[in-house]
């Protein structure tokens, strides 16, 4: 299934059959199933999940509209309805060579930028820990998405395809929005597969003490201020100062922290409120 997924070419040399050869395999899937069955899914046979075809789908949950619902609906318009049979029978229509698509100059950048952005969420204390598989896999989900739309685009302009064909920024600013929703709702997914796979909010700050220390150097002199660590923990976090106070005040209750006041520097004032890291925490963490 994976080299299906990827257009690899499949050999297999069966014992009690025929080999089986297919040189440029194809796989889609198109479900549509209650979140129970998503849920089920960590206790399928062969291990969708570890294995990595799971992490390879895109989830959508749509919103629930039960009892919210018209028994006179609104119709498709019409002229979106003509559009979209137009590019998918001629992209269906299409039946040459494979298409080269290459990235221009300019969206060749714009990929860095959204290939940085996903890849510090995969961090030990990322936003993106807790689904970690899903998301490792969204650059390349980012660049064949792109791809459609480029196809998309370029039939509606000029009714043929040729190659090769430039990827541009809209094509990706265009994917980028589709996985972004996916990214949302594929943690959704991994919450119902794999109870309990966010990182657990206190972790994730203790990671970001150490990584606190780290950044200013004070392995040797384990201080910091509750305004240093509220300052480095991402607005994606929504935390307030008391909010990281009282994670503080528990991983104190754990042994990880000792609450202390932090005299001022140079230029005066009142101490600060400060925490002192456990030096057999930190043993623990070398």
């Amino acid at each position: 299934a994976l080299k299906a997924y990827d257009g690899d070419e499949i050999r297999i040399d069966r014992k009690h059959g025929p080999p089986l050869h297919a040189e440029r395999p194809l796989l889609t899937c198109c479900l549509a199933v209650q979140p129970r069955v998503i849920e089920g899914l960590s206790r399928s046979k062969g291990d969708l999940i570890e294995k990595g075809l799971v992490p390879r789908w895109l989830f959508s949950f749509p919103k629930d509209t039960v009892g919210f619902r018209s028994f006179r609906g609104a119709p498709v318009p019409l002229e979106v309805q003509y559009e979209y049979e137009d590019r998918f029978t001629e992209l269906l229509a299409y039946s040459g060579e494979g298409v080269s698509l290459r990235l221009k100059q300019t969206a060749r950048a714009r990929f860095e930028q959204y290939y940085d952005y996903i890849e510090t969420r995969l961090q030990p204390c990322g936003e993106y820990v807790g689904f970690r598989a899903y998301a490792s896999k969204m650059h390349g989900k980012l660049g064949r998405i792109a791809a459609l739309i480029a196809l998309a685009d370029y039939l509606s302009d000029s009714g043929r395809i040729r190659s090769p064909m430039d990827i541009e920024v809209e094509h990706l600013e265009h994917a980028w929005q589709i996985c972004e929703y996916c990214l949302a709702h594929g943690r959704k997914a991994y919450g119902l597969m794999l109870p309990g796979s966010e990182l657990d909010p206190l972790k994730r700050t203790w990671l970001y003490i150490l990584k606190l220390l780290e950044k200013n150097k004070r392995m040797g002199d384990p201080h910091f201020t509750t305004r240093e660590l509220h300052r480095l923990l991402p607005k994606s976090q929504n935390m307030k100062a008391d909010d990281v106070r009282e994670h503080c005040q528990k991983l104190q209750g754990r042994g990880y922290l000792r609450h202390c006041l932090l005299e001022a520097g140079p230029q005066g004032g009142r101490p600060s409120e400060g925490w002192e890291v456990s030096r057999t925490a930190l043993d623990y963490e070398d």
